[in-house]
């Protein structure tokens, strides 16, 4: 057993040699009777004590670690094998660090057959876990199977209409920037507005945990920023660079869930900037420092248990944007070099960046992930530079499948005309903005032209008088003509805007 394992049981026969180990995750036999054992502090401080176990009865005991009683109960095993203890509040003092694990609690629970097998557990402190929940719920009296959601009841699901033709999203008055995950989007207005629909079962939209259709309205604020939107969670700046969320923000490194935009306070400085992709988000301060909260849990599994890992500050100074792709953060400096950092979640609070050998005099930038990592940057002339992986030809087939160091591809932009089908932009456009995501890249030129690497919608003139773009692996928004566009073929969730409830 590793030396931080925390979970839910350990086995000790008859005599408990390690009373205070680091907990495991599965159960375990002992001398032919099974005793299963979760544990957990209730706010009230009382300690709820659950599992199975094959026995009728069981005596279950808490101790602290020099082995002194201070409660003892015994209590009864249903027909299913379950059983369960809630025992009355205790002072403060009996919840003590343990000596041996800061993730413990110095007290251990002892549960025992009369004449038989005994196990025990150190009591976990799940005050900063990301989520503690009991394999045992369903034992218990009153419990419900929770139901499905059935998108189908609300014009979307497995036959959710498909936007494959432009669609304007009429709801949204004024639009002035739009932000989508793979399951939700919002959008905000000139007027302060802010919009949100598709999938919200973690309250990413508002608080009744179900699809929201069609764009419907969170709350009006004329100092929101900047938007973004990330897996179940959303998220917005404001001109005074607070930073405010909502949705499962657990994977932020605030341990809540909520439908309501919550004011987010673990950066201490102004934010400036931000970029979401899935569970990571980079920020920007107002002093040039970036931090990251969240990121890819599954890189290490004793780190990402815990909140407090999920959020932590990037070794760079004087930043001046950023990026989150699925395995590393980025970051510009005020001297046009780019510089990166690695996604996964960590425990301590501090992660190294380092630089991005060749990039120089660059203004914009995004990254993402296809095969593997790739960069499109804006020099200070308008220039493009493309770097990384292009094996999934997202960057179209006159870019090389491998770009070992940043490569000029200006030239290999492409706009699609009736007459003359697809042709090269070319490089003498100079383009103010850029977004990209696992299939393609969107770009966008001063003279309000939309533009690509590979082949989008005919769009006919909704390529022009382009004033902002966003870009998700299934789904492109943009805004022409002052009016919110969509198309794809993501909508399962609502995520495009389109369907209706049903009656």
């Amino acid at each position: 057993m590793g030396s931080r394992l925390r979970g839910l049981i350990i086995l000790v026969v008859m005599a408990l040699i390690f009373p205070f180990m680091p907990i495991s995750v599965q159960p375990v036999q002992a001398i032919g009777e099974k005793i299963e054992i979760f544990t957990q502090r209730n706010e009230d401080n009382s300690v709820l004590v659950e599992g199975l176990a094959e026995a009728s009865s069981l005596k279950i005991e808490l101790k602290d670690e020099d082995e002194k009683p201070f409660f003892t109960s015994t209590v009864q095993v249903n027909k299913e094998g379950y059983y369960q203890l809630k025992t009355p509040p205790f002072n403060e003092e009996v919840f003590k660090p343990s000596r041996h694990s800061k993730y413990n609690y110095g007290v251990g629970v002892y549960v025992s057959v009369p004449g038989g097998a005994q196990a025990a557990t150190t009591l976990p402190d799940f005050r900063d876990r990301y989520e503690s929940p009991s394999p045992y719920e369903k034992y218990r009296e009153g419990y419900q199977e929770p139901k499905p959601v059935k998108f189908e009841q609300y014009g979307v699901g497995a036959q959710a209409p498909i936007a494959k033709e432009p669609i304007q999203l009429k709801a949204v008055d004024s639009p002035i920037s739009v932000a989508a995950s793979e399951s939700h989007t919002l959008a905000l207005g000139k007027d302060g507005k802010l919009y949100g629909w598709g999938k919200n079962t973690s309250r990413e939209i508002n608080e009744s945990e179900m699809p929201v259709l069609p764009p419907t309205l969170i709350t009006t604020d004329k100092t929101i920023k900047k938007i973004e939107a990330g897996e179940k969670f959303s998220l917005y700046i404001t001109t005074d660079g607070e930073l405010y969320g909502w949705g499962d923000l657990n994977h932020l490194g605030v341990k809540t869930i909520t439908g309501k935009p919550t004011k987010i306070t673990l950066i201490s400085e102004p934010i400036v900037d931000m970029n979401a992709f899935n569970r990571g988000v980079a920020l920007l301060t107002i002093s040039g420092n970036v931090y990251q909260l969240g990121g890819a849990g599954w890189a290490n599994d004793e780190a990402r248990e815990f909140v407090r890992n999920h959020y932590r500050q990037i070794v760079i100074k004087d930043a001046v944007s950023v990026s989150m792709s699925n395995m590393k953060g980025y970051a510009l400096k005020k001297d046009g070099t780019l510089w990166s950092w690695n996604n996964s979640i960590v425990e301590g609070q501090t992660t190294q960046a380092e630089q991005i050998a060749g990039f120089k005099d660059i203004q914009k930038f995004d990254a993402a992930n296809t095969n593997d990592e790739y960069i499109i940057a804006i020099d200070s002339k308008g220039d493009l530079w493309g770097y990384g992986d292009n094996s999934a030809r997202q960057l179209g087939q006159k870019v090389p499948s491998k770009l070992g160091k940043p490569t000029n591809i200006t030239n290999m932009a492409l706009r699609y005309n009736k007459q003359t089908g697809w042709s090269a932009a070319g490089k003498k456009l100079k383009y103010t903005a850029v977004t990209l995501n696992v299939n393609g890249v969107l770009l966008l030129t001063e003279n309000h032209e939309m533009l690509t690497y590979n082949t989008y919608p005919r769009l006919g003139d909704l390529n022009k008088n382009v004033s902002y773009i966003e870009n998700t692996s299934r789904n492109m928004y943009w805004i022409s003509g002052g009016k919110l566009w969509v198309w794809g073929n993501g909508n399962e969730y609502g995520q495009q805007g389109i369907g209706v409830k049903a009656k």
